[in-house]
């Protein structure tokens, strides 16, 4: 049971690694734009969060919670106007993209709470 138990949190583990990679990405890819570096370090504050939030299981639906931070990360170059930024750009496009799909998944996947089961 424990190591079911284990398993079942390796996507939280990934949002945390993903987490650090947002945060050191705007020095790591040297982002040209303050905004860029400022939107791209409060989305991984905001991930670091979910995912602390997911691990120690005080949220158990954390998937809409990932859906709208993937959403923002994939449109806000274009908000805030760092569209620019090449770099930051394939960031968030990546990584926004990359959280609505396993987001997406992660809810498709999930059994409907509302169906009862069939003798």
């Amino acid at each position: 049971m424990r190591a079911q138990q284990d398993m079942s949190h390796m996507p939280d583990w990934g949002s945390l690694v993903a987490a650090v990679v947002l945060l050191v990405a705007p020095w790591a890819f040297h982002y040209s734009s303050a905004m860029a570096t400022l939107a791209t370090s409060f989305s991984a504050v905001i991930l670091v969060i979910l995912s602390a939030m997911a691990l120690a299981e005080i949220d158990e639906t954390e998937e809409p919670e990932y859906l709208i931070l993937g959403a923002w990360l994939l449109i806000s170059p274009w908000v805030l106007g760092f569209w620019m930024d090449k770099s930051a750009l394939v960031t968030h496009i990546l990584f926004g993209a990359g959280f609505i799909i396993h987001s997406a998944w992660e809810i498709w996947a999930a059994p409907s709470s509302g169906q009862t089961p069939e003798p």
